[in-house]
């Protein structure tokens, strides 16, 4: 008989071993910091003894809250157990009276999220560039903008404060940032470190030239080349896509943006040059 139970730390290597199943690669540290970050907000189905399920969710104050890592064991699926872990996560959710609830979904399971009263928001793409050093590019040394500068961009661009998970990577040294700041013109990209790629995001910029972008992810991959680097974008962010393209970053996945009952405005769309973290927001 299927049920369920909040996550703790002795289920990290369950979680660890499923998102394996999904080629996803998240390391015990990622799920490790979002139950100290949100001890309360993440779920394991069980069938009897044993795990065949999980679901994340990150909070962020009363605005915003995401779920993420929605997998359920391949040998107990059409169970009803995805359906049953939204349940657990939504009632934890909707008792914090979060206004907004949103994930990301690949397109395979965009009808999922909609039969649960999600909506399509925007499209994304994820990209995949392998490993390789880049050509000789060059780029003026700038001031790098400290990090409460970039924790201020990235409220602008996200719509919510996520800078309790951004310390947490920079600070357990997970990640780097790289940026600039002279004026109006303004711009920073974490690099997530992980243990057989990079990834990319979350990114933004303000009044910033093409060129400015080229340099920033120029930057930025000098750092990560000698692995294979993953990033999200908005589709509508048409530029940075066709700056990605140019740096040998192809397609992997599509998908949307969903928010629970409605589609909500946040932060800003045309400045979050990268989308920062799937299964946090």
């Amino acid at each position: 008989m299927t049920h369920f139970a909040r996550m703790r730390v002795s289920d990290i290597p369950f979680a660890v071993k499923l998102s394996s199943q999904e080629e996803w690669g998240t390391p015990p540290s990622d799920f490790m910091r979002i139950l100290r970050l949100d001890p309360h907000g993440s779920f394991v189905a069980f069938d009897g003894d044993s795990q065949v399920g999980m679901i994340t969710t990150m909070t962020f104050g009363r605005e915003l809250a995401w779920i993420g890592n929605v997998i359920v064991n391949k040998n107990h699926r059409g169970k009803h157990i995805g359906q049953g872990l939204m349940d657990c996560a939504i009632h934890h959710l909707t008792k914090l009276q979060v206004r907004h609830i949103g994930l990301y979904s690949f397109n395979d399971n965009v009808g999922f999220y909609e039969k649960l009263g999600f909506v399509r928001s925007t499209q994304f793409v994820r990209l995949r560039r392998p490993r390789g050093m880049l050509r000789t590019c060059e780029h003026e040394s700038r001031k790098q903008p400290s990090l409460s500068q970039v924790l201020s961009m990235d409220r602008r661009a996200f719509g919510a404060d996520r800078s309790k998970l951004i310390r947490s990577w920079i600070r357990e040294e997970s990640g780097a940032y790289f940026g600039f700041a002279n004026g109006k013109t303004s711009g920073f990209l974490l690099v997530k470190k992980y243990s057989t790629a990079f990834e990319f995001g979350p990114g933004g910029a303000f009044s910033a030239s093409e060129v400015d972008l080229s340099k920033l992810l120029a930057k930025s991959m000098e750092y990560a080349w000698r692995k294979p680097i993953e990033v999200s974008c908005l589709t509508r962010n048409r530029s940075m896509l066709k700056l990605l393209a140019e740096y040998g970053f192809r397609t992997v996945n599509r998908g949307f943006r969903m928010f629970r009952n409605h589609d909500a405005s946040l932060g800003s769309d045309r400045s979050a040059i990268l989308i920062g973290f799937l299964d946090k927001g």
